[in-house]
């Protein structure tokens, strides 16, 4: 097993060209273990994500880097996803972010901002370049205006103790209202935020907040 303050680098997919560029890049970096995913003995190290970065290398991907999110992300909830990838526009960065990417680098700039990348995605930063988190940034916020779904103060408060885990019980407690109230109240959230239940609906808040923390470290 890998000691406990050891972050796990899961290489994702099968690409010869693309491991070794990215273990030339991690060779001798303390604090980062380097697997493949198909590797024997790798789904025992990554188990269910936790430290662990998924490596998307983009130009060598098979299908669309958001293909892969969404098999990750349902596989390794506490998983993190970083992608290497050919020079991008702030724009096409910020699309990789939205789809659930945590962080990209590009590939002109991995020797020195990989194995830096890596340590910080998994510590649960975003990492980009600072005009693509403003871009991501924007994005979010408007999120939560676009079309008329914006959230009342009410719907704010319960997806803010939601995010901290607590039972639609103890929300009504703390509100002073019903537990009906309470699931009322998250069903709109859901439905506003487009999302399925309360792990997306607390998932979502705190990659907006994440991001707009991003954004004001970069201003």
């Amino acid at each position: 097993m890998a000691p406990r303050r050891q972050v796990i680098a899961c290489i994702v997919g099968s690409n010869c060209l693309g491991s070794r560029y990215i273990a030339h890049l991690l060779r001798g970096r303390t604090g980062i273990r380097l697997v493949r995913q198909n590797q024997p003995g790798a789904e025992t190290l990554i188990a269910d994500g936790t430290r662990v970065v998924f490596l998307l290398h983009v130009p060598e991907l098979e299908a669309p880097p958001n293909q892969y999110v969404r098999t990750l992300r349902a596989r390794f909830r506490k998983g993190r996803i970083l992608a290497i990838s050919r020079p991008l526009p702030a724009g096409k960065q910020r699309e990789l972010l939205s789809a659930g990417i945590d962080g990209v680098v590009g590939c002109e700039e991995a020797d020195v901002q990989l194995a830096p990348a890596i340590l910080a995605v998994a510590a649960g930063q975003t990492w980009a370049r600072a005009e693509a988190l403003r871009e991501y940034a924007g994005y979010l916020r408007s999120m939560w205006t676009r079309e008329g779904r914006a959230l009342t103060k009410m719907e704010a408060e319960v997806l803010e103790l939601l995010e901290r885990k607590l039972s639609n019980k103890e929300i009504a407690t703390i509100l002073h209202i019903s537990e009906s109230t309470v699931k009322f109240h998250l069903a709109n959230v859901y439905h506003k935020l487009k999302v399925r239940d309360r792990h997306e609906a607390a998932e979502w808040s705190s990659w907006a907040q994440e991001a707009t923390a991003c954004a004001r470290r970069v201003l």
